[in-house]
Formats: C-alpha cells, sequence, structure tokens
C-alpha cells in the first residue's frame, strides 16, 4: 500500500512539472526539465517532447534539428518543414529554390501560380500579364486596355479586353468616343459610337452631330441617334417629310397641323395634311382647315370629315352644320337627323318645322306629333268639337261619361254614370237606392239598379249592408249572389261576420298584432323552477295548477249569435263548453 501511494505521489510530482512548460519549450523526462525549442522553432505551451516544436512558414529545421533555417529569397514553406527541398517559389516568382537558388519576381508585375511539389523549374517566360493588360508574357511590356477597360490575368489580346460604356475596343486598347456620342459597355468598334437621339451623324467617331430638323425627332422607339437624316420623322401633330432635305423660312419640312387638329407621328413615307384629323365631337374636311363643333352635345369619332357623321342627342337634330336645338315645347329622340323629327308634345300641334306648338282647345287632348287641329279631340267625359279652331270641349253635366271625341258631340251624348239612371247625364241623372247600383253607365231605368254596391251583399234585389267596419269590394246581382260569408275586415285586420253575428264584437275588426311571438309559452312548473323553488313549494305549484284546471273544467262561456236566416230578426243563444 505505501509503494502504491508513493508511486502516485511521483506521478502527480511529474505532471505538476510537465505542465509548467510555457510556449516554445518542450518537456524533456530524462532530466525532467524544459527546454527551449531549436531557435527559431515554435510550439505550443505544455509541449510534451521535440517534436512538437515546429518551424514557421517560410523555414526549415537544419539537419542537426538545432534551429531552423530561412528558405532561399523568393521562396517560401509550409510550417514544419524540415528539408531545403520543400522551400518552393512563391506566386509571382519564377526559379527553382529547391535547389538552393532564390527565386526572382516576375517582370512587369507578371503574375505567375506558387511553385508545387514535382513541379519543374519556372522560366520569365512563365510570367503572364496581370489583369487589365494583355501581352505574349510579362518578359515583354504588357500593354493596359486603358480607360477603365478590364481583363483577366494572363490576357494576350486586345480583343481580351472588356472596354467601358462610352467608349470602343480599338486597335490596341479601349478608345473613348467623340463629344456628344455614347456607346453601350463591352462595344468593340468604331461604328458604336452613336449620335444621341433627335441627332444623326456617319458612323465614324467624328465629333459632329446633326440635330434633326424642326419639329422632327427620331424614330420613337430609338434609344441613339442614326447615321443620316433617314433616322429623322416628322413629329405627332406634323405632317411631312423629315428624312431628307432642308428647312428654309417658311417651308418647313415638317409642318403643324391646324389648331385643335392631330395626327400621329411619321414613321416611312411622308405624311400628308389630310393626316391632320379633327378631334372627337367635331369634324372637318381632310384639308387642315378648322373643325367644325357638332354642338350641343353631339358627339363624333376623331377624325370626322362631314356634319353627317355627328350624333346628336335627344331633343335636338342633325342640322345643316351642327346639332340644332328643338323649339320650346317640341321633343325627339337621340340621334335625330332631320328638322321634322323634332314633333310637338301631347295636347299641342303645329307642322313639322320646328315651330312653336299650338296648344289643343280647352278640354281636348291629342298624342304627341300632332301636326293638325284635326288630331285635337274632347277628352272623356267632356262633350263639343276640339278638331275646328272655333270648336269647344265643355264637361258633361251632372258628372255624365262620355268616350273621347271621335267626331263631334253634343250634351245630349253625355250618359248617366254607373250608380245613377236616366234619359241622358243633360237631361238629369236619379241615385239609386241605397246599397244598390248599376253595373254600367248609362242605364236609364230605376230597374237598372240590380247590383249590390259595395260593402253590401245580397242578390241586387235585396242588398243589406255589411256589418260596420266590415268591407266588401264588389257586390252581387240576379246572377252572381253575395253572402255575409263575402264581407272581410280589411288588409292587416281580423273577425268573422257570421260566427258572431250579433253582439258589441260582431261587427268589430281587430288589428293584427306586430309579430308572431319569438319563444313557446312558460309553464307554471318552468317558473317555479326558474326561480328556485324548493322542491315541497314546487309540488305546491303543481297541485294548485291542477285544482286550477278542474275548478275552470266546470266553468262555460256563450257567445250570442246573429242569425241571418231570412225573416227570423230575434238572437239565437246557444251554451258552448270552454275548451281548456
Amino acid at each position: 500500500m505505501f509503494v502504491q501511494l508513493f508511486a502516485l505521489f511521483l506521478l502527480v510530482a511529474s505532471a505538476t512539472a510537465f505542465s509548467e512548460c510555457s510556449a516554445n519549450n518542450y518537456w524533456v523526462t530524462s532530466s525532467e526539465s524544459c527546454t527551449a525549442c531549436p531557435t527559431g522553432a515554435l510550439s505550443n505551451p505544455r509541449a510534451v517532447d521535440k517534436c512538437a516544436c515546429l518551424c514557421p512558414a517560410g523555414m526549415y529545421m537544419n539537419d542537426g534539428k538545432t534551429a531552423c533555417v530561412v528558405c532561399p529569397a523568393g521562396s517560401t514553406s509550409d510550417v514544419g518543414s524540415t528539408l531545403p527541398a520543400q522551400c518552393l517559389c512563391k506566386a509571382n516568382f519564377y526559379g527553382d529554390s529547391r535547389a538552393g537558388t532564390a527565386c526572382v519576381a516576375c517582370p512587369n508585375s507578371g503574375v505567375l501560380d506558387a511553385q508545387t511539389a514535382g513541379q519543374a523549374a519556372t522560366v520569365p517566360a512563365n510570367c503572364k500579364c496581370p489583369v487589365n493588360t494583355y501581352g505574349a508574357n510579362s518578359t515583354t511590356l504588357c500593354t493596359s486596355c486603358a480607360l477603365g477597360g478590364t481583363s483577366s490575368a494572363g490576357s494576350t489580346v486586345v480583343t481580351d479586353c472588356t472596354c467601358l460604356a462610352n467608349t470602343y475596343r480599338g486597335a490596341t486598347a479601349c478608345t473613348a468616343c467623340a463629344t456628344g456620342r455614347t456607346s453601350d459597355a463591352g462595344s468593340d468598334d468604331i461604328t458604336d459610337c452613336k449620335c444621341p437621339v433627335n441627332t444623326y451623324g456617319a458612323a465614324n467617331n467624328a465629333a459632329t452631330c446633326v440635330s434633326c430638323p424642326a419639329n422632327s425627332s427620331s424614330a420613337a422607339s430609338a434609344t441613339t441617334g442614326s447615321v443620316d437624316q433617314t433616322g429623322c420623322f416628322c413629329k405627332a401633330n406634323f405632317y411631312g417629310d423629315a428624312k431628307s432635305g432642308t428647312d428654309a423660312v417658311g417651308a418647313l419640312l415638317c409642318t403643324p397641323c391646324a389648331s385643335t387638329r392631330t395626327s400621329v407621328a411619321q414613321t416611312g413615307a411622308p405624311t400628308v395634311a389630310a393626316s391632320c384629323e379633327c378631334p372627337a365631337n367635331t369634324y372637318g374636311a381632310a384639308d387642315n382647315g378648322a373643325c367644325t363643333s357638332c354642338a350641343l352635345g353631339g358627339t363624333s369619332s376623331a377624325g370626322s370629315t362631314v356634319v353627317a357623321n355627328c350624333t346628336c342627342l335627344a331633343n335636338t337634330y342633325r342640322g345643316t352644320t351642327a346639332c340644332t336645338a328643338c323649339v320650346t315645347g317640341r321633343t325627339s329622340g337621340a340621334a335625330s337627323t332631320a328638322i321634322t323629327d323634332c314633333k310637338c308634345v301631347a295636347n299641342t300641334y303645329g307642322p313639322d318645322t320646328n315651330v312653336a306648338c299650338t296648344p289643343c282647345t280647352a278640354g281636348s287632348t291629342s298624342g304627341p306629333g300632332a301636326t293638325a287641329i284635326t288630331s285635337c279631340n274632347c277628352k272623356a267625359n267632356w262633350y263639343g268639337n276640339g278638331q275646328a279652331a272655333d270648336g269647344t270641349c265643355t264637361a258633361c253635366p251632372s258628372s255624365g261619361v262620355i268616350d273621347v271625341q271621335t267626331t263631334a258631340t253634343a250634351a245630349t251624348d253625355c250618359q248617366c254614370p254607373v250608380g245613377t239612371f236616366g234619359t241622358n247625364a243633360n237631361t238629369g241623372c236619379t241615385a239609386c237606392a241605397a246599397g244598390k247600383t248599376t253595373a254600367t253607365s248609362g242605364k236609364t231605368a230605376a230597374a237598372d239598379c240590380n247590383v249590390c254596391a259595395a260593402n253590401y251583399y245580397g242578390d241586387g234585389a235585396t242588398c243589406p249592408m255589411c256589418p260596420a267596419s266590415y268591407e266588401k269590394i264588389a257586390g252581387g246581382d240576379s246572377t252572381t249572389s253575395t253572402t255575409l260569408n263575402n264581407c272581410v275586415c280589411p288588409s292587416g285586420q281580423y273577425n268573422n261576420a257570421v260566427a258572431c253575428a250579433s253582439g258589441a264584437n260582431a261587427s268589430v275588426c281587430y288589428a293584427c298584432v306586430a309579430a308572431a311571438p319569438t319563444a313557446a309559452p312558460t309553464t307554471a312548473v318552468e317558473t317555479a323552477e326558474s326561480s328556485g323553488l324548493s322542491s315541497g313549494a314546487l309540488a305546491g305549484v303543481i297541485i294548485g295548477s291542477i285544482l286550477g284546471v278542474a275548478a275552470l273544467g266546470g266553468l262555460y262561456y256563450y257567445c250570442i249569435q246573429s242569425s241571418s236566416a231570412a225573416g227570423n230578426s230575434s238572437p239565437k243563444r246557444e251554451m258552448v263548453p270552454l275548451k281548456v
């Protein structure tokens, strides 16, 4: 047991000593001490042996493992290299440091990948031109793409250069477009330098770009100018040909359309004055002259050339030059095309010349569009002659009736109205007896009063009145007799005149309830339960309800019914069991 404890103590002591080695030192077991790494070598803290000491990048361990040796100039090595052969030329250097010689930087800022293990020695010709330049290799002068042009490393010819906007790739480098000209990025020819829109110029990158003639421009879809004048076109609302010729005082290549006229832009062939069109709701000859309004709300499509293209509103008509209003008292339909379409309104007349209309004689009438007084007729229940200028129309006496005039009529042509009789209305009409009326107007004898009047029923010979507050829209006669059952309550009220023919309630119609109930009635038991009564109190409620029903079962009521049997005027009484 003692031996085991002593061994554990030695192990702990050793571990404690080992843990004391700092960075760039390692533990030597034989001496149980920390020793510095070889010169230039590095290690992490608590290194366990010398193998943990490594040379940094760009160095290698000498044969005696006593110090790190720097690689030859222009070369480098990985961390922990132990041989000279592990030193390789860095990127953009050529040579072979594995032989112990220095690596040389590529001339003219040339570029070269770093040497790899197993790769043969590199030579100056292996150095390529850097980005944004081109050439066979960097041993000769590399040429810049210039003006911001770009190329990848190792480019060998000018076509490897990509030029910026407003430049183009020339013979040896990117070249700027002349002032005022533009080009897209990546342009590779002098012809890519274009004049700006609305100008033109030769495709030689000359500094001069010529503006298109007055009132013209490049094509609507153009983003640059053209190489010659053929790329110029007259603008909208101008006519002519901008593709050739020159402007002169008073003789422009593109002539403006007249005021209010419009035209589309030239796209190819020359445009002419006729291409200048009048706007909607006007018209005009195809000569670029003034446009005339359809007027008064009349409409026409753009480009209309004659008044016939105008569509006029109601109460106007299409005249010789524009829409013209009908005079007061006349009307016309929409799209009327002639003065004769203006018609006189009802109860007036006049010729179809759009002059003022003359009212028909008082008491007479005419339909719309009457052209002469002969269209005026005495209206219903008036007699006389409305068709003559000196005629008159007079209301029938005694509320007499007569149809609308077809020929001249007299007072004796007026018939007695419904509900009366007599030779004619002019001699006088006698009212039918109470409760009676006639089937039609024009009845001449009392015997013609053989129909029960409204709110009466019967066979025409006898017409009793419906109970008060009841109504009957039409009475009966000898062929269609009506009874008390035909007497009904007005809309929104109820009762039955036959079921209760006498008594205080017989002639009363009651108003209907405003709305139907929204819930079923609540029983006494439900009311008691909802009130929270005890079981004893609830039993009392139930017993009381049963006794109440038994008591009500012994009661009777009666209703006095009026009997309408012929010749029986005494009331009839009967006992009716109460229904519970």
